[in-house]
């Protein structure tokens, strides 16, 4: 092998969300959007969405509007972006405040997923304090809008409480951490409510 890395050129189909698909060929390739910023409509693409830093920002001001499959998208490429040097944490984050409401369980823990990886792999041990003390000013009052568990709350209210007691735990809300133990100590005196 001689070291060297040829050029390569795709031709692959770009979709956009309400948008008739685009065939893009070559090394580079500009499209317009139109009204629908994020790229792989239905989440069907099979690639990574890079944006201007302008169009990146009306992209996570729109998330929350976009499909629960979308956001998954995007919550993906963003932080894959972020791990491979080519996007900032801060923009990860503020997708992360964007979608701080998040309804969908399995949205929300590809999102916790990605402040996880943060967390443990990116930021030192001074950045993780304040990320931590971050994530508790942004999601400790959606953990408190919740209110205390339900015996008929759904499972996607579970699932979204899990993720959320993870997420704050970890980071020692206190809230969180007595919301905890009072959960443990009802389970170990044998309570199953």
């Amino acid at each position: 092998l001689s070291g060297k890395t040829a050029a390569q050129s795709w031709t692959l189909p770009l979709c956009f969300d309400g948008m008739p698909c685009q065939v893009v060929s070559g090394a580079t390739a500009t499209v317009r959007p139109g009204a629908a910023p994020a790229a792989s409509g239905d989440a069907v693409g099979y690639f990574r969405s890079e944006y201007t830093p302008e169009l990146l920002h009306a992209v996570i001001a729109d998330a929350p509007r976009l499909k629960p499959q979308e956001r998954i998208d995007l919550i993906g490429d963003r932080i894959a972006l972020v791990r491979a040097g080519k996007s900032s944490v801060g923009d990860y984050m503020n997708l992360a405040v964007s979608l701080k409401e998040e309804q969908n369980a399995q949205v929300l823990t590809q999102l916790i997923s990605g402040l996880s990886t943060v967390r443990v792999r990116i930021a030192d041990e001074a950045q993780g304090k304040r990320l931590d003390a971050w994530a508790v000013k942004t999601y400790g009052p959606v953990y408190a809008a919740m209110g205390p568990v339900t015996a008929n709350e759904s499972e996607e209210q579970t699932l979204r409480r899990v993720e959320l007691m993870q997420l704050l735990g970890g980071a020692n809300d206190p809230q969180v951490v007595a919301d905890a133990q009072a959960i443990a100590a009802r389970v170990l005196s044998g309570d199953q409510t």
